[in-house]
């Protein structure tokens, strides 16, 4: 059943390719709407329940409150304000109107999930959204694979281990494989999940390379899918880079042994008549 008064933009992926600094740049927008979480992963929930569930959505919780306490910029008001929504996330009961209820319920303009495994969503999941708003907007960056690839590795390794990747050749290999850094690095793959369950006719192919060189050139695509009027100015006050990974250069092992994973993506982006960066085939 159709909810008339709302929309809804998906950008449903991929990990360190700029969705965090796309989600700064959206955020001032008057006619864009974030939750205090920038990424719900609302439809990995709806899939898995054991994803996000109460404990580990908990910790997040303890985290973002002590960052709540630590910022000076909000008042008492907005810090309680805030709180109360993480009540309504703690909730296990994930559903459509769970989800609906994460947002302003009078806002007009685009409500945001920016959560980078909603590709993985099934078409079920996508035919019950677009049955359900009025408009359903999707949009997916990619990166330059093998660039993909060495950002998420390093960004992970750091996360874990509080210290910048300085691992071998071996112990590199098997600490890639051990995760989904390939798996995401797989465009032929993503594509064609994305082709069978959401229609690659509804998405807005972005990419990392043009976020950082082309930015105005970004957010006119971006508002000529949504249909609205976006700001120049966030751009303007912001740098090209946030939630940057250490400047290690990427070492050899790495393309000898992942370089297959850019000639396929490549082949498949090809095949379907998407453009990407010339400066993907270097």
């Amino acid at each position: 059943m159709t909810n008339n008064s709302k929309k809804i933009y998906f950008n449903i992926g991929l990990m360190k390719t700029g969705t965090t600094w796309l989600s700064e740049i959206l955020k001032p927008q008057k006619n864009i709407f974030f939750t205090p979480e920038k990424e719900i992963h609302f439809f990995e929930m709806m899939k898995n329940n054991k994803f996000r569930d109460f404990d580990r959505r908990y910790d997040q919780f303890i985290k973002f409150s002590q960052r709540l306490k630590e910022n000076e910029n909000l008042s008492s008001f907005q810090k309680i304000k805030k709180l109360k929504w993480y009540m309504k996330y703690l909730n296990t009961d994930t559903s459509f109107d769970w989800f609906d209820s994460l947002f302003p319920q009078h806002a007009d303009g685009y409500l945001c999930d920016f959560s980078n495994l909603s590709w993985k969503a099934s078409k079920e999941l996508w035919d019950e959204a677009f049955s359900r708003y009025a408009s359903v907007k999707t949009s997916i960056i990619l990166r330059s694979p093998i660039e993909r690839l060495w950002s998420h590795t390093k960004f992970h390794f750091k996360i874990m281990h509080g210290r910048d990747f300085d691992l071998d050749e071996v112990e590199g290999i098997n600490f890639v494989k051990k995760f989904d850094f390939i798996e995401t690095s797989d465009y032929e793959k993503i594509l064609k999940h994305l082709e069978q369950n959401l229609g690659l006719n509804n998405l807005l192919f972005l990419f990392q390379e043009d976020l950082k060189n082309k930015p105005f050139d970004s957010l006119r695509r971006i508002e000529n899918h949504l249909g609205i009027k976006l700001d120049d100015e966030p751009i303007k006050n912001r740098s090209s880079s946030i939630n940057a990974t250490a400047k290690i250069e990427l070492p050899k092992w790495i393309s000898s042994n992942f370089d297959y994973l850019q000639e396929k993506s490549l082949n498949a982006l090809e095949k379907r008549k998407i453009d990407y960066p010339e400066s993907w085939k270097n």
